[in-house]
């Protein structure tokens, strides 16, 4: 009578273990499938040619400038050129540095706008002087 009870409590647990496995087996595939399907909708490592990336920061440079040379920074027109800017994704390794200058820059222009320092204004002049020196495209 014990041997019968012990068997039917070890048949029990076995097939508890044999659900859970499937259960387990079955579960992953269905995260597989899902992996899957948002893999394609995925643009992380989407890199922008050389000409769109170009073309996109030349606009947001020339808008800068031409907020310079009118003398008309404010405080969310310089924002609005930051979030342009932050919002081009997949740039080239050769474009990272202009990239976070320009975005410096910015930063300076915004902090001179804030704070009425002087030294920010020419900070962020400098360093768009070395933008223009250094991606002559920038210039056209």
């Amino acid at each position: 009578m014990r041997m019968a009870r012990q068997g039917k409590v070890l048949t029990i647990l076995f097939l508890v273990l044999v659900a859970l496995v499937a259960y387990l087996v079955l579960s992953s595939e269905s995260i597989k499938k899902t992996d899957n399907q948002a893999a394609p909708t995925r643009n992380e490592n989407v890199v922008l040619s050389e000409q769109d990336y170009q073309a996109k920061v030349k606009e947001i440079f020339s808008a800068y400038q031409k907020l310079a040379a009118d003398n008309k920074f404010t405080k969310e027109k310089v924002a609005e050129l930051k979030n342009e800017l932050l919002k081009i994704k997949g740039l080239q390794e050769k474009f990272q540095k202009l990239h976070l200058d320009f975005v410096l820059a910015l930063d300076k222009t915004e902090d001179y706008i804030n704070q009425h320092d002087q030294s920010l204004g020419e900070t962020s002049q400098l360093i768009i002087d070395q933008l223009k020196a250094g991606y002559s495209w920038l210039n056209n």
